[in-house]
């Protein structure tokens, strides 16, 4: 059996800007799906930075 849980998170743009520990800025040069190591599809993204 298999269950799970989702929790999504809801900040306001000044709670993001205090709770986080860096701010980056970047674009997404590649995104490849694999299995996890419990089978489960899991997603690499490749981003290159611009801006921290």
């Amino acid at each position: 059996m298999l269950t799970s849980t989702l929790d999504i998170a809801s900040y306001e743009k000044n709670e993001l800007v205090l709770d986080a520990d860096v701010i980056a800025e970047g674009k997404v040069i590649s995104k490849e799906v694999q299995k996890d190591f419990e089978g489960f599809p899991a997603t690499d993204t490749k981003i290159k930075m611009t801006k921290v």
